[in-house]
Order: C-alpha cells, then sequence, then structure tokens
C-alpha cells in the first residue's frame, strides 16, 4: 500500500482511539507517535516474533512505553489490531 494512504489510516485509528478516551486523547497520541517511532527506528532480530507480540524484544519495548506511559494505556492501545497492524506496516514502509 502507498505510504500516504497508510499514513491516513494510520491518522483515521487514532482519531477513533482518541474519541474513546476523550479524557486522555493527548495522552494517546503522544503513545501512538511514540509507539511508530520505536518500531519504525529500531532494529529487530526477531520481527516475526515482534509483531506476533512476543519475545524479548517485544517484553523490551513494552518496558520502555511503560517508563513514559501507564501499562493501562499501552495494553489498551497495542490490543487494538488494527492499529497494531497498520502501525507494523507503516513503520516498513518508512
Amino acid at each position: 500500500m502507498e505510504y500516504a494512504i497508510i499514513t491516513d489510516h494510520w491518522v483515521s485509528i487514532l482519531r477513533q482511539i482518541k474519541d474513546e478516551v476523550r479524557d486522555s486523547a493527548r495522552q494517546m497520541e503522544h503513545l501512538a507517535k511514540d509507539i511508530l517511532r520505536h518500531i519504525r527506528y529500531t532494529r529487530f532480530r526477531q520481527f516475526a516474533l515482534f509483531t506476533q507480540r512476543r519475545g524479548e524484544e517485544y517484553e523490551a519495548f513494552i518496558e520502555k512505553m511503560v517508563e513514559k506511559h501507564p501499562l493501562e494505556r499501552v495494553n489498551a492501545i497495542i490490543d487494538n489490531e488494527e492499529f497494531w497492524k497498520t502501525t507494523l506496516e507503516l513503520a516498513s514502509e518508512y
């Protein structure tokens, strides 16, 4: 899929998530951008495991996100299947 189309789709998903959590919309946006940035700029040895939300690299990723964001929020956004798949696709297109 073309980068611009994926980006638009990712923004649309993020907008839906923010609408669901109006009280913490800004924090959720920062979290989403941190997740995308981390995936985009990290070299993974076992990317297939990471995409399945398993393995040491995934655990390290969660720990890094929890340093700046509450665990409940991190789990909520990562458990959103559409967000997760689109984020992985967007990060790999860059």
